[in-house]
């Protein structure tokens, strides 16, 4: 008999974890901003800048990859970038017509959401290399780098190095301007998570169920926490999020933790069924997180204890976003959720033809996902 997770593995590749990055910047001087997954260090996946969209007339455009499209949409200025798994980063205008597109040769596909700063983007694939493409120059190649793992996760960038883990258990320092690696931390487990970062430290989940702190500098393990053993079902795919002196993730033994951000020691867990994929997002005091129970949480970060809960038609292996006192969460069902963040109250829904698993971007009123139907949408 196949073991639950062995069940639900072709799933997991349409996941929230799908690192799903978004514009959280407002527009104007973009030198030295990073756009990046989830839109911070912190992974909160809050849109700073951007208003709700409390309410749509329906589709503005679609754009078909012809292949999945696992990796978020990012907005730079008043381009859009996305990556398909069928191996081409897109540069599309605001009207949804392609601009131009490199071939990254990815015969895995790329899943990760690219990084930008100063009109560069950084991204792995699944055929194990890393990219810094001048979007700039027309989608012209700065450089790439031959790997020995497929790279799923986003990464993160401090001052001007990257970080982020490859699906061969390693967690690579490298630097942005040529590649060249810094220093490596080796898990011996498959790494499906983008790291949070704070304080010098990067925090990120292990297939093996073991949740890392890793100092910048010297790449040296500062903490670990292991979650509980669950029938071989321990696989931490949810990208962590910090606030308030806590680190929040989804595990696929069903659980949602908060750990000590210094400690690791665990302050509570709450108790899903089956699993849990999604990337927690974290605002005021709350943690919003989907679950494979077809739930959408909003839980006290303090306590975990439920503040509302709404149902969805399916399995939310989306990851949430906030704008303004709306979350953004999209579900195996194939459709996009826009919720009251307060009260968990449905303000509209939208039905795409397959699962809906990146983080949502949503910029100057228009709202902008991808779908496991080959499409990029635009909403508004």
């Amino acid at each position: 008999m196949r073991s639950r997770f062995q069940w639900i593995w072709p799933w997991l590749l349409v996941i929230g974890w799908c690192f799903q990055g978004c514009d959280f910047k407002a527009d104007g001087d973009d030198a030295g901003v990073i756009y990046r997954y989830r839109g911070d260090l912190q992974n909160s996946g809050v849109m700073r800048g951007q208003a709700a969209v409390r309410q749509i007339s329906g589709e503005k455009w679609k754009f078909s990859t012809g292949e999945w499209i696992i990796s978020s949409p990012q907005m730079v200025g008043e381009r859009i970038y996305v990556g398909s798994v069928n191996g081409w980063f897109y540069c599309l205008d605001p009207a949804g017509k392609e601009i131009w597109k490199l071939n990254a040769n990815a015969g895995g596909g790329i899943y990760s959401t690219p990084l930008i700063r100063d009109g560069v983007a950084y991204f792995g694939t699944m055929d194990s290399r890393f990219f810094a493409v001048d979007i700039a120059a027309g989608g012209k190649e700065k450089w790439r780098l031959k790997l020995d793992e497929e790279v799923y996760a986003s990464a993160a960038m401090v001052d001007h190095t990257l970080y982020f883990g490859g699906v061969g258990g390693t967690f690579y320092a490298m630097d942005a301007a040529t590649g060249a690696i810094q220093w490596r931390f080796d898990t011996a487990s498959k790494i499906y998570s983008s790291p949070a970062i704070a304080e010098n430290i990067a925090y990120f989940g292990t297939h093996s169920g073991i949740l890392y702190a890793v100092d910048l500098q010297t790449g040296r393990e500062v903490w670990k926490f292991e979650v509980e053993d669950d029938h071989d079902i321990r696989q931490i795919l949810s990208s962590p999020a910090i606030a308030n002196g806590m680190i929040y993730f989804g595990c696929m033994n069903g659980r949602v933790y908060a750990l000590d951000l210094k400690t690791g020691e665990k302050k509570w867990a709450f108790e899903t069924s089956p699993s849990v994929s999604s990337s927690p997002a974290v605002s005021g005091g709350t943690v919003y997180i989907g679950g494979w129970d077809k739930q959408i949480y909003a839980l006290d970060g303090q306590s975990g204890a439920v503040k509302w809960q709404y149902a969805a038609r399916d399995a939310v292996l989306g990851s949430p976003s906030i704008a303004g006192d709306m979350l953004y969460v999209g579900a195996r069902d194939g459709y996009l959720y826009a919720l009251d963040r307060e009260t968990g109250r449905l303000a509209w829904e939208f039905q795409t033809e397959g699962s809906v698993a990146c983080t949502p971007l949503v910029h100057n009123g228009v709202v902008y996902f991808g779908s496991r139907d080959k499409h990029l949408y635009a909403v508004q």
